[in-house]
């Protein structure tokens, strides 16, 4: 007899397209080629919207480009809120860039313990 666990794990992994619902891929794909191609100004309106949107990898690149005024006049302050969005929705690498910005003092103040500690 099947463990509940592993009906479960394999209900899931059947099952997983009916219950994720990832962004369109045309609108990722069209954020990352846009970015590429150094249509920088294209990128963070497309990236924006799929941070209003709740997707995190939207919030990290948004972040990366409000951090080095790419497309938009640099704004360190909004980029850490956009890195802690995306960490709010697991995207792992933006507290490394959170840790950065604590070891710069960018948008925020220089702090070694939150740097090591993010």
């Amino acid at each position: 007899m099947l463990r509940p666990a592993v009906v479960f794990f394999v209900f899931m992994t059947l099952c997983s397209e009916l219950f994720a619902q990832p962004p369109a891929k045309s609108e990722e794909s069209q954020a990352h080629a846009a970015f590429e191609k150094r249509d920088y100004a294209r990128s963070f309106e497309l990236f924006s919207k799929l941070a209003d949107q709740g997707v995190g990898f939207g919030h990290y690149n948004k972040g990366v480009q409000l951090l080095n005024g790419l497309g938009v006049l640099p704004d360190p302050v909004r980029a850490m809120e956009s890195f802690l969005s995306a960490t709010q929705l697991g995207i792992t690498k933006a507290k490394t860039q959170i840790g950065v910005m604590y070891l710069d003092g960018r948008g925020v103040s220089k702090n070694l313990s939150l740097a090591r500690r993010w």
